[in-house]
């Protein structure tokens, strides 16, 4: 990303009594996906190409009906001076994307982090809260840079900082700690204008023996049905159009946008038409399980993972049903409710497993759960944030074994390809432009976000941060001031 290493996060903190602190942040992996996003997306929308066009689902805007609104002002980026330990600052890095005030082992916000936070307001109205100010004068010298700043009168923020980090408010009023931002890319090539069909939005994951390799997946590309046309190679980017006789070629892809699938030694389980089919990699057969599942090939996705020796399938709105993982007989005794997840009560979801799902979290050990809302709340009001997920080392209690958030990830397939962990979605719309009419002879407008999209764990609240070897105090009696800016070039 030729763009991103051009561009710099600058930072400047000074006080009325004539402290001034200036240097350069460190953008996170988060942080480069967004720019990037915003620097393509005019490219990517005037040949409105779904293949290598970024997608974004955020906590901070919406689209309603073609119009761009703001979601909630208790939901946009913010500023934080932050208080770490020795080993929280040493271990920051770019691969970070989630601000440091939470708790490791329950990802709940410690509030002891947070010296002072600014955020869209003009008045302060909590404690540690600054407002808006202007801008250097020099900063609009500067063509290349574009900042924002904020002030805490005297007294507000108080004490000793090293660290000030840019992300996403997760921090006041609603205190939603799930806040934040979430990119995909696309994959699938929805070139209407150019004479292609509408692309599928179904997929076969990596890993399934004499199919896929460990890096590879399957697309139905342009096909009419949800068979496998196209084979893709997730390191390298190869693709290979598949031809009669090839071991994949019109293999049965799982049920629309959200396909359930799995991998387990060598068989291949997929949702399809609201039973659950197991494909035996040496025989070489597609079986059905007898496995049935409350939802069809439509938006509703289910639950499909395992756990303690058997497997797990939605089997209607408050159950997950138990089955044998060998013989595939129902074992009801097993079975789980939607109370029995025991999901944290600030997760948001409906109490009904028709807007949650489990599944196995790629090879890791872990589990998925995710509120998967994305066709029924796009989007119901400014207030609703309901795309979340939360990876937990146990699906039967999911409040207290937290091991990370993904902010605005919906359900997906989560797989490790190289050592990577990668999310595999289809129909992400984004949030900002979900249509284009580029009133060509026949004017059409096409919907985009129809394919496959991934992101590389490009989830997360934290754009950039900035840390100080010598930590920085703001007596009681000073007023503090923060100026964030990106400076675009080679200045």
């Amino acid at each position: 990303m030729s763009f991103i290493n051009a561009l710099k996060g600058e930072v400047t903190f000074s006080t009325d009594k004539g402290k001034l602190e200036k240097g350069y942040n460190t953008i996170t992996k988060l942080g480069n996906a967004y720019f990037s996003y915003n620097a393509k997306t005019f490219f990517d929308m005037i040949r409105a190409v779904e293949k290598n066009h970024m997608f974004m689902q955020s906590a901070i805007i919406y689209n309603e009906s073609a119009t761009l609104k703001t979601r909630d002002k208790n939901a946009q980026f913010c500023v934080y001076l932050l208080n770490l330990g020795t080993e929280e600052l040493a271990a920051l890095s770019s691969a970070n994307t989630m601000l440091p005030i939470y708790n490791s082992g329950s990802c709940v916000i410690d509030t002891t982090k947070i010296v002072g936070w600014g955020s869209f307001f003009r008045t302060s109205t909590a404690t540690k809260m600054g407002i808006l100010k202007d801008c250097a004068s020099a900063t609009n010298a500067n063509d290349d840079k574009q900042s924002i700043a904020w002030t805490w009168a005297a007294g507000l923020a108080t004490g000793t900082f090293n660290c000030i980090a840019l992300g996403v408010n997760t921090n006041v009023e609603t205190k939603d700690r799930f806040n934040g931002l979430a990119l995909w890319k696309g994959l699938s090539n929805n070139d209407v204008y150019g004479g292609n069909n509408a692309a599928l939005p179904n997929y076969c994951i990596p890993g399934i023996s004499g199919i896929t390799s460990a890096s590879e997946i399957l697309l139905a590309g342009n096909a009419t049905t949800a068979v496998a046309k196209i084979k893709r190679d997730m390191i390298t980017g190869a693709e290979t159009q598949l031809q009669s006789g090839d071991d994949a070629f019109d293999f049965p892809l799982p049920g629309y946008t959200h396909g359930a699938q799995l991998v387990y030694g060598t068989r291949y389980f997929y949702h399809k038409s609201n039973k659950i089919w197991v494909y035996d990699t040496v025989a070489k057969t597609h079986e059905d399980t007898g496995m049935s599942t409350y939802y069809g090939d439509n938006f509703y996705p289910c639950s499909l993972f395992i756990y303690n020796g058997r497997i797990y399938v939605s089997s209607g709105l408050e159950n997950l049903a138990a089955y044998n993982l060998t013989t595939y007989v129902a074992e009801s005794t097993y079975d789980l409710t939607y109370t029995a997840l025991n999901l944290p009560t600030d997760f948001g979801a409906s109490p009904s497993l028709l807007s949650v799902t489990v599944r196995n979290y790629g090879n890791s050990g872990n589990f998925i759960a995710s509120v998967w809302d994305e066709v029924l709340v796009q989007e119901k009001s400014a207030g609703t944030t309901q795309r979340k997920s939360i990876i937990v080392s146990d699906p039967t209690n999911c409040a207290t074994t937290i091991v990370s958030i993904l902010p605005m990830i919906t359900t997906c397939n989560a797989c490790t390809v190289n050592g990577e962990m990668i999310l595999f979605n289809g129909s992400v719309r984004d949030d900002i432009m979900q249509t284009v009419d580029m009133h060509p002879t026949t004017p059409t407008t096409l919907t985009l976000g129809t394919g496959v999209m991934f992101s590389r764990l490009w989830t997360g609240n934290m754009l950039a941060f900035k840390t100080y070897s010598s930590p920085q105090t703001i007596a009681s009696d000073e007023t503090a001031n923060v100026e964030y800016g990106f400076v675009y070039g080679n200045t």
